[in-house]
């Protein structure tokens, strides 16, 4: 069995066996291709285009057609790039779904008559549409842009900006949207936004050959990463957390019972729960 299908839900849960009360390992988006190796009773054993697998309801997905890999042409594709925006039968109309940070719609050849709305098709019901205000939908290669220029290489400001946006967000174990982040889920949004698409895990991103490991002392830059061993580490790993650096005083992270929060390199209570086991920059091949 092996087909490719859309996620449905705004957000879908990832778990860690075909069962409701199994835990819970990463999410998918409304919008997101998964591809299915696997049916088990309700269930079906989604791979995500990160290469994580987890289980998801198959009410949750659509089976595309066996030609289709993508659910949309790349040059359409759109990404919600806001925290949360209103997916409206019309503008300032009926809701038809709250769509979080990072789900993916195609915009539509017909676009009202509202400036600054966008007709988006999404697989909500796969035949459903709608408007949302066009400033929170991005074509996908413009999202490390600033006003909507097509930009090629990362833009380390811009990622530190997207990442405060969601402060406050609380934590959620596999959580990977503003409804609820866990540390990596959070640092892997983030740069998903930028059109880098890193590991799920915390110790599978410190490794990521996208980047480079820095030596312990260097200057941080906004959008390098740091990875921590915690206090809290369930899979008893080398690495168990992370965070991405604001500049040179202060990081982001989501953390356990906290949420997203901004911290400073200093702080003593964090010190003092996270032993710090490398940093790592953005710097893909051949830039």
């Amino acid at each position: 069995m092996n087909y490719a299908a859309a996620v449905t839900r705004s957000v879908s849960a990832m778990r860690a066996e075909p069962q409701s009360g199994s835990e819970q390992v990463s999410q998918a988006v409304i919008g997101e291709i998964v591809q299915v190796s696997e049916e088990k009773g309700e269930y079906a054993l989604a791979h995500t285009p990160d290469g994580y697998q987890g289980w998801i309801a198959r009410r949750h997905l659509c089976i595309l057609p066996a030609s289709q890999t993508l659910w949309t042409a790349p040059a359409s594709l759109h990404t919600v790039a806001a925290p949360f925006t209103a997916l409206r039968k019309q503008p300032e109309g009926e809701m038809l779904a709250l769509l979080p940070m990072g789900a993916m719609l195609q915009v539509s050849e017909n676009q009202p008559q509202y400036a600054e709305w966008r007709a988006v098709e999404s697989p909500l019901r796969m035949e459903q549409a709608g408007e949302l205000t066009a400033g929170w939908v991005r074509a996908s290669d413009m999202l490390a842009a600033p006003l909507g220029k097509t930009c090629i290489s990362f833009h380390t400001e811009t990622a530190a900006r997207l990442a405060k946006e969601v402060q406050g967000v609380p934590y959620l174990w596999g959580g990977v949207t503003p409804f609820g982040f866990d540390c990596s889920g959070f640092v892997q949004r983030i740069y998903r936004l930028m059109n880098v698409m890193l590991p799920r895990d915390a110790c599978d991103q410190a490794l990521c050959p996208l980047g480079t490991l820095l030596p312990d002392q260097t200057e941080m830059q906004a959008g390098d990463l740091i990875f921590f061993c915690g206090q809290n580490n369930p899979h008893k790993r080398n690495i168990s957390h992370v965070a991405l650096a604001l500049g040179q005083t202060h990081y982001i992270h989501a953390v356990g019972g906290e949420g997203v929060v901004a911290t400073p390199f200093n702080d003593d209570f964090y010190s003092a729960r996270y032993e710090q086991r490398g940093r790592w920059r953005y710097s893909p091949p051949g830039e």
